[in-house]
């Protein structure tokens, strides 16, 4: 039978750990957070279940991670990483890229970001579309992280909250876009603030830009300016 994309949620708490499996047999695995401040799950129990789960294919999912997302500093997004993947990822290149300043990440993720040669999405400025660029000496972030042609990973803005200099983390989550033939998520991390505000309108320029079948909810489903109506009423198909 043909396979799927699929998209795990895995319960590690207040925090998030979004894990995507490409609908190819044995095909990439990439991954958008990782991390909990008041765990269910610890970071042992999510290197276990990826260690022994083989969805879509005969070989260990933590076998298949070729990308990894982070979409801001905050520690419940990004502190089971250097658990998780000791070692920088071992024998294989992991394509790490993050959002937000790297020195707002905690102490032993800003080293483990540094010794795995993580890339940012424009550190020092905002990027909205397609200026979401990469600098030219690193692998650059290429919608294909999959062998399906049906499916894209497109990075919708990243550092929203640095147009107008503020110092909240949150603001400057990277919002990624992924498209399953015609289905799409939209993950936004944190995303809170006038930068919600800032990208719902330069979307409306823009009107597929936002729209998605599937929208996980922004900072855990608190009370923010990216799980109001009128950036829902953006996202609704």
């Amino acid at each position: 039978p043909p396979l799927n994309l699929l998209g795990l949620g895995l319960p590690v708490g207040q925090g998030d750990c979004t894990v995507l499996v490409c609908p190819e047999y044995n095909g990439n695995v990439i991954i958008y957070d990782m991390g909990s401040r008041n765990s269910l799950w610890t970071a042992e129990t999510v290197r276990h279940y990826l260690t022994v789960q083989r969805l879509n294919g005969d070989r260990p999912l933590i076998q298949r991670v070729t990308t990894i997302i982070v979409s801001h500093p905050d520690p419940d997004h990004c502190n089971y990483l250097p658990v998780v993947f000791p070692n920088n990822g071992g024998e294989r290149r992991l394509n790490v890229f993050y959002g937000g300043r790297w020195a707002a990440f905690p102490e032993k993720q800003r080293d483990w970001l540094e010794e795995i040669e993580a890339v940012p999405f424009n550190e020092e400025n905002a990027c909205f579309g397609e200026t979401c660029t990469l600098p030219q000496h690193t692998p650059l972030w290429t919608p294909q992280q999959c062998g399906s042609r049906s499916t894209h990973f497109n990075v919708i803005a990243a550092n929203m909250g640095q147009t107008r200099h503020h110092r909240n983390s949150n603001q400057d989550s990277v919002v990624l876009k992924v498209t399953y033939g015609t289905s799409s998520v939209l993950l936004v991390g944190d995303l809170e603030g006038r930068a919600a505000n800032d990208l719902r309108d330069r979307a409306r320029n823009l009107p597929p830009l936002l729209r998605s079948d599937v929208y996980k909810v922004s900072h855990h489903g608190a009370s923010s300016k990216a799980n109001t109506m009128a950036f829902l009423s953006a996202i609704l198909p």
